[in-house]
Formats: structure tokens, sequence, C-alpha cells
């Protein structure tokens, strides 16, 4: 078995425990499985692209401190908040690079409005009920709302007018991101679901792969472009 793939495993079966840690409510084994999880995600990603890449990495340690900050610091909305505000604009610098031209159509058009409609509607609603509770945070938290908004938009945008692997990937990471937050949102400040909660955290450990994956298929793209370019 490669380094990679073991690396791999290893990561599936320390986050099916940390799944089931937090299912069972072990505040510590949550903690220490949680933390260990996205640097065992971030070797997979070195192993399997051979190389340590800048923006990969930065992006991973803004979400390792999100974890930490998270997890072992109270009080640390505004930390959380102004952390993913710079790692939602990284992100979205690379969706606007994937832009490309497009032939419009009437079902690319209304496909994409469906699709950004929905969730901006989901967001700026779900983002009222937060916004009651923490009304000092308002500019900051509507800032955080519309970075993320963004990037629903080019990550559906991309998808519907090109709808290439690496696309798709990227949609899924801002999926993951959304739903993620609104779900946060619901459970801290209108009602806890338990299965809610329980795919919110599932769902947060797929989006550390999704990212990896993004990166890893924009690796082979880069690559595939410059051989074509030098032919």
């Amino acid at each position: 078995m490669k380094k990679e793939q073991l690396i791999l495993w290893t990561a599936i079966v320390v986050g099916i425990v940390s799944t089931l840690a937090n299912l069972l409510q072990f505040k510590e084994v949550v903690i220490v499985t949680r933390l260990l999880f996205l640097p065992l995600i971030y070797l997979y990603y070195c192993f399997k692209a051979n190389k340590i890449s800048v923006f990969p990495t930065l992006i991973l340690s803004l979400f390792y401190a999100t974890d930490f900050f998270n997890f072992c610091v109270k009080d640390s909305l505004m930390i959380l908040i102004y952390l993913g505000i710079i790692n939602y604009l990284i992100f979205l610098n690379f969706g606007v690079k994937d832009i490309t031209r497009f032939k419009l159509t009437v079902i690319n058009v209304g496909s994409f409005f469906i699709i950004v409609s929905f969730i901006v509607f989901l967001y700026v609603n779900v983002l009222d009920i937060a916004l009651i509770e923490l009304s000092v945070y308002k500019i900051w938290i509507s800032v955080y709302g519309i970075v993320l908004a963004l990037n629903a938009i080019v990550a559906a945008y991309n998808l519907n007018y090109r709808n290439r692997l690496i696309d798709l990937v990227y949609f899924f990471c801002v999926a993951t991101f959304v739903f993620t937050d609104v779900s946060y949102l619901i459970s801290e400040y209108y009602y806890k679901f338990p299965i809610l909660m329980l795919i919110n955290y599932i769902l947060q450990l797929l989006s550390y792969f999704f990212i990896v994956r993004y990166f890893l298929l924009k690796e082979r793209y880069n690559f595939k472009k410059k051989a074509l370019n030098n032919n």
C-alpha cells in the first residue's frame, strides 16, 4: 500500500471515530481526533501531490486554526469570523480564476439562477436569526455571509457553464461550507436538531477532503495545460 493510501485510510478511521465520539458527546475524544484529522488529510495531499504548495497549505492551516479555536478556546466567535472571511476570500480567488467565457442558453441561465437564488435565500434568511442574537457583530457577520454567497455564485456559475470534474469538486467544497455554516446557525440560535448536527459534523470533515481533492485536480489540469502549451 502506498504512503498516501495508508494516510488516507488512517484519516478515514480517525474521521469515523471522531464522528462517533461527537454523536456520543465524548468531548475529549472529539477534540483529539478533530485536531488529528486535518493534519492527516494535509499529509495525504503532500504525498499525493509530491510537493508542498503555498495556498493549499495556507487554506488548510486556517481551517486547522478554526478547529482549534472552535474546540479549545472559549468566546472565540470574532476570531472564527475573521478566519472564515480570510479563508473564503482565498478560496473565492481560485473560483474566479477558473471562470471562462461561455455561451448563453435558456437552460444554463435558468438553472444557474435557481441554484444561486436558493443558496442566497437560504443563507440570508438563516443569517437574520443569528443577527438577532449577535447584533454586536452585525457588520462582520454580514461580510462573512456576502463572501460565502459570492463563493456559491462562482461555484454555481462554473459548474453550469463548464461542468468539469474540478468545477464539481469546487461546488462540493462551497456546498459543504454553506450547509455547515447554515446548520450551525440553526443549531446555535434556533433549535438543535440532532440529525442536522450529525450531518453538519460529517460534512465539516468531508469539506477538508473536497478541498484537497480540488487542489490535486488543479495540479493535474495545470500540468496538462503546460504540456499542451509546450507542444
